[in-house]
């Protein structure tokens, strides 16, 4: 452990410094001969501990060893050895490196400028080496500087050197409060890059230097750190000397052959399929980018394997005749993109999300697998808090292994002797919570159940898994397809059994939500059949039934490899007289599976029983992810529809959606047989006997990476079924279009609206009012896209085809290269052509198809604007400016302090003018949405154009003179086109509306002078939409000091420079977190903007009360009631650790302890 000063290694006393002497007090560094704590003394805390001000604390048991050097720069040594204690290195710019011996003892020299040295021998812990009677001397050098050394007996004691060979001691300058703001730079004298070496010190790396080789930095293991020999303070070990290539964000510098390891305890988690798998690593094991990678075994030959790889490992085999369940994971862990393996052991924790318990009933193994998944190996595990845990040293497959006798809560078997119905009524109550309100139902064999089975829903059941002994699916029901399950409600895991159909929800029943998740089993029967279905909500058979869902269906299906089923229904299933479902939302994902249907849809199914019907759907989603889909058995009716599907047996049947959204991603949808396997944004109706009322709002699909038959963006209506949709929207990206059987053709086809059959005329067709699609990245060759709707029954006498109100067509470039090979032949509204540098063209007019495909070949993208730097054009005379008040006292003249104005007043224009013809906005380009007036061949650039408004300057006395500085600026910054037709002609300027910009953040520089002593400004940017404020910093760049504006829009901004304030030095104990609304604070700045803490997945962020934040700035806030600095990265995320910024080191405190983040002052102790 090394006192370092914080800030550059700037050296300064810390706010309530105390003086300590050098008897029985160990030492945390020292300066001029006096030794600094963090608010207080340092005390030795028993012979050879160190006892330290603040919450970092030393090596196991209060102990330090290693070897520590520092100079007045700050910089030291400071390393750890195997024997637990602490290893740091780092750069003298405030880091630190200590080395010590395994003995752990401690020896302490200082050089004669005040730089230590702390080295361990072999000694008895806690012994400073001296005299080898056991006594100790304490000598100081000529600057004042101490040296201790103890001896190799026990006696822990210092002596004293004789008063007369003790130099004069001289006090440091308390009146310094030693705080570094962001705006200040390290005086020229303390800076480490312009420091000389200093022969004497041992050890010290300097920042132009290279560790020495046999230096182990802070990331080495500990079993490869080598003991150092002890040297005196005049011997000094060589280092080479080198220009420094060390990314200074590092702190210790590490080695192209070195892992950046954890310094810190480390917790990776991942979660999957139910079971979350927790690695944790003590410090120095793991990188501290390790990333944890959890992969499901789960294919049928794969867990088969397992099965006999663990039977042969068992040593226990008491769990034979229960029921067991394997669950296989492939475990990694990443460094980057490199796989690893730990340095040491780490403990694995492997958790079912249902209670496990370690009693006669339950037992829980784990097992270590090849990668072959041959051979298994036991560990030596223990279940703690539901979780089995073990510690490891190498990752590969794992199995675990969870054998639950039949009397275990929430557990039960069925079988032959015990049908399902009967093991679910057996269950209680109080076992039910008990066992968390998790229940398990493990098939043994073939049940006798009748032919439906309800989970009751009054039992406190909150997850049901239904799973097979060894993984078997037995059968369910007595028929030979098997019985009907009804979930009613309970969230169920299928992952093994054999069923005819399965419900989330129940019959004739109310629900607020459904879940069901399906990972394996299997469904009886012939997939053609439509009565042998999934379906995400209930069963309506009894006239005026209500199976509405309140808040949503929710059906997935993954990691299923062999799935068929007749059909999927997302919603409800309507077959009563009067019947309604009213559902808020269903979501249906099949995720890597690969599933066979007859037809499927997001919303209700009718039966024929289902007269005057209603089912409303306020939003569908259908996702298909990396997963093969086969749909179809006769013709296009059997398809897949976002929307609900009627029946041409019903009489008034209402269909109603509010939007459907169909997505498909690196996944394929073939034609199971026959025909049919469209997709379909919107719904499907045939002859309705009476009225019917169709409607949906909008619909959306999205097809990504994947290979689809024939899409439509409206339904499938047959006579007198006559939808009214709002909007479609098709949207494809490097897609595979196939054969469709919708159209007489029987090619690819894209269609944004409806597909229609009818011979007979009913007054008038199914209506669309808006119609988009969009191509890019590559489609096949050949495909019909077409704008509307079409009629496949060729003995129409309706006039076809059905074209929507307006139409939109969006190619992107890749898309423009082959539109030869494309048939667009349609009534388009407009066409645009998106280019890859975001440019647009759109073509509104063209004479014919031809015409229309010759204007798409022939876009050109607009220019890239350049950007320019900035211009000053508006600007006061000095002359404009008041004259600021002279000070109270002042005896300064008026012609005088006019000129001191004057020339203060000329110090702003020039700043300002200066930072804005060297500085760009690429952030303008960014948000730029349109040029208007711009045409392809012409030159653009942009820039800000800023007129100083107003300059208000303030004098003071300071140091018996009058200085005269800005303290409030009024700008107006505009940004600007500049335009060069054809890219020889004329310049043209025009504004840039902030009707032409996206909204997106733009940062701006304004230059600031010297002058101006102030770390922070308010500024207030005088909004069309009402004002925002924030503070900014003050920086310095290689042009000077700075301010960095942001904003979405432009106009007058109105800048302050706030007053600075001594930040007070917060108590080093534990804090309360701080908590997300913001409070009042003890300042009496008034101009302050307050706002509140914020935490989410990535960090630590601050709101301001005007709804902005702090980025890639200084800003002075609050935790709780103490002020301090903070610093933002780019993305508005508070930072911690070391920080090197504007040419200068800044330590953040980085512990969790209600403090973290905030600067560090003065002399401090880094771990």
């Amino acid at each position: 452990m090394t006192v370092l000063p914080a800030a550059g290694g700037m050296i300064s006393p810390a706010y309530g410094m105390e003086l300590t002497d050098n008897t029985g007090v160990a030492d945390t560094g020292s300066f001029d001969g006096y030794e600094a704590a963090a608010g207080g003394s340092a005390e030795a805390g028993g012979a050879g501990n160190e006892a330290e001000a603040g919450p970092e604390q030393g090596a196991a048991g209060g102990q330090e060893q290693g070897q520590e050097a520092g100079e007045q720069d700050g910089s030291g040594q400071e390393a750890g050895e195997q024997d637990g204690s602490g290893q740091e290195q780092g750069a003298p710019d405030g880091s630190e490196q200590n080395q010590g011996h395994e003995g752990g003892s401690g020896q302490e020299q200082e050089s004669q400028d005040g730089s230590g040295q702390n080295q361990g021998s072999q000694g008895s812990d806690g012994q400073e080496q001296g005299a080898p009677n056991g006594s100790g001397h304490n000598q100081e050098n000529q600057n004042g500087a101490s040296q201790n050394q103890g001896s190799q007996g026990n006696s822990g004691a210092e002596e004293t050197l004789p008063e007369e060979t003790q130099p004069e001691e001289t006090l440091p300058d308390q009146s310094s409060s030693g705080a570094i703001r962001p705006d200040e730079t390290l005086p020229e004298e303390t800076n480490p890059e312009e420091s000389a070496p200093d022969e004497s010190q041992a050890g010290v790396i300097r920042p132009d230097e290279t560790l020495p080789e046999e230096t182990s930095s802070e990331e080495t293991s500990a079993e490869e750190t080598q003991p150092v020999e002890s040297i005196p303070a005049t011997q000094a070990p060589e280092t080479t000397v080198a220009e420094s290539t060390l990314n200074p964000e590092l702190i210790p510098p590490e080695t192209p052959a070195q892992k950046r390891m954890s310094q810190e305890d480390m917790t990776l988690t991942e979660t999957v399929d139910g079971v979350r798998i927790t690695v944790e690593a003590e410090a120095g094991i793991l990188p501290e980018d390790t990333e944890l990678a959890v992969q499901r075994i789960k294919s049928a030959g794969d867990l088969e394997k397992i099965q006999d790889a663990v039977s042969r490992a068992r040593e226990d085999q008491e769990t034979e005749g229960r029921g067991q369940q394997i669950y296989a994971f492939d475990i990694s862990l990443y460094s980057g993109e490199e796989l690893i393996e730990p340095e040491d052991e780490v403990i694995i924790r492997v958790e079912r999300l249902e209670a496990l318990a370690e009693t006669e009933n339950v037992k829980a193994d784990l097992f270590h697998l090849d990668e072959q998944l041959e051979e298994a190996e036991q560990l030596e595990a223990s279940v703690d808090g539901g979780a089995v845990v073990a510690p490891v040293s190498h990752f590969s497959p794992f199995a675990l292994m969870v054998a639950t006798a039949a009397t275990a809560d929430g557990y039960r078997e069925a079988g032959t002797d015990v049908t399902v119905a009967k093991a679910l009524e057996e269950l209680n109550e109080d076992e039910i919570a008990r066992a968390g309100g998790e229940v398990t139902i493990c098939l043994t064999g073939d049940t006798q159940d009748e032919a439906e089975v309800f989970i009751p829903r009054d039992k406190g059941i909150k997850h049901i898994t239904i799973t097979g002994v060894d993984g078997a699916d037995y059968k369910i029901g007595k028929g030979s397809n098997g019985a009907t399950l009804f979930a009613n409600g309970v969230p169920l895991l299928l992952e093994h059994g054999q069923l005819a159909n399965l419900y989330g929800g129940g019959k004739n029943i109310k629900l607020d939500r459904t879940d069901i998740t399906i990972t394996g089993g299997g469904f009886l029967g012939g997939p053609g059949g439509l009565d042998l279905v999934i379906v995400g909500g209930s069963m309506a058979t009894v006239a005026g039934a209500d199976v509405s869902v309140t808040d949503s269906c929710n059906i997935t299906i993954e990691d299923n490899t062999t799935l068929e089923i007749g059909s999927i229904y997302a919603g409800s299933v309507l077959d009563g007289k009067d019947s309604k479902a009213e559902i808020g939302s269903t979501n249906l994902t099949v995720r890597d599976s690969s599933v066979l249907i007859c037809m499927g849809c997001g919303g209700c199914f009718l039966w024929d029983g289902a007269d005057n019907a209603l089912a409303d759907v306020g939003e569908t989603h259908i996702n298909i992810e990396n997963s093969e889909l086969q749909v179809g058995y006769f013709d296009f009716s059997f398809s897949l529809f976002g929307g609900n599907i009627g029946n041409d047996e019903v009489a008034n049947q209402k269909l109603i959606c509010g939007t459907t959204n169909i997505s498909v991603t690196d996944s394929s949808i073939g034609v199971f047989l026959y025909g049919g396997g469209e997709l379909f944004g919107g719904q499907y109706c045939s002859y309705d006997k009476g009225t019917p009322e169709i409607r949906l709002e909008k619909s959306v699909i999205r097809l990504e990476n994947s290979q689809v038959n024939g899409v439509f963006g409206g339904g499938y209506y047959e006579d007198n079924c006559l939808a009214q949709t709002g909007s479609s929207e098709i949207y494809a990206d490097n897609c595979q279009f196939e054969y469709s059987s919708s159209v007489e053709e029987d090619c690819s086809v894209i269609y944004s609206g409806d597909l229609y059959q009818t011979d007979r005329d009913y007054g008038g067709t199914p209506q669309m009012d808006c119609a988009e699609i969009t191509l890019a990245g590559g489609i096949t060759e050949g495909v019909l896209i077409r704008a509307e709707g079409v009629n496949q029954n060729n003995q129409t006498k309706v006039e076809l085809p059905i074209y929507p109100s307006e139409s939109h067509l969006t190619l992107d470039q890749s898309i423009r290269s082959q539109v030869g090979s494309l048939d667009l032949d349609s009534s388009w509204t407009d066409a645009t052509v998106l280019f890859d540098n975001g440019s647009t063209t759109v073509i509104t007019e063209y004479a014919d198809y031809a015409d229309l495909i010759a204007q798409i070949q022939g876009a050109e993208p607009l220019p890239d604007p350049v950007e320019e730097p900035g211009k000053v054009e508006q600007k006061p005379e000095p002359e404009q400016v008041e004259t600021p008040a002279a000070p109270e006292g002042s005896a300064i003249a008026p012609e005088e302090l006019e000129a001191k104005k004057n020339a203060a007043v000329e110090d702003v224009i020039q700043a300002i003018a200066d930072t804005a013809a060297n500085s760009t906005v690429p952030s303008l380009n960014a948000a730029i949405e349109s040029l208007e007036g711009v045409k392809p061949g012409d030159l653009v650039s942009t820039y800000l154009k800023i007129d100083i408004l107003d300059i208000k300057v303030n004098a003071e006395a300071k140091d018996g003179e009058v200085a005269v500085t800005p303290q409030r600026l009024i700008l107006d910054v505009t940004p600007v086109m500049k335009v060069i037709p054809g890219g020889t002609g004329e310049p043209q300027t025009q504004t840039i509306g902030n009707d032409q910009l996206s909204g997106s953040r733009i940062e701006f520089l304004v230059g600031v002078p010297d002058s101006v002593t102030a770390s922070r400004a308010l500024v207030i940017h005088h909004a069309s939409g009402g004002d925002e404020s924030y503070e900014a910093a003050v920086e310095r760049g290689a042009g000077g000091k700075f301010l960095r504006l942001y904003a979405n829009g432009f106009s007058a901004f109105e800048i302050e420079f706030l007053a600075d304030q001594e930040p007070d030095v917060p108590d080093p104990g534990p804090q309360p977190q701080p908590k997300p609304a913001g409070g009042s604070h003890d300042s009496d700045d008034s101009t302050t903007v307050q706002g509140r803490w914020v935490q989410d997945a990535k960090g630590w962020w601050y709101q301001y009360n005007n709804g902005t934040w702090p980025r890639e700035q200084w800003a002075y806030l609050t935790y709780g009631d103490k002020y301090s600095w903070y610093f933002f990265d780019e993305d508005g995320y508070m930072k911690d650790g070391w920080l090197f910024w504007n040419g200068s080191w800044y330590y953040l405190h980085r512990n969790s302890d209600g403090t973290r983040g905030h600067m560090y002052v003065g002399w401090q102790q880094i771990e």
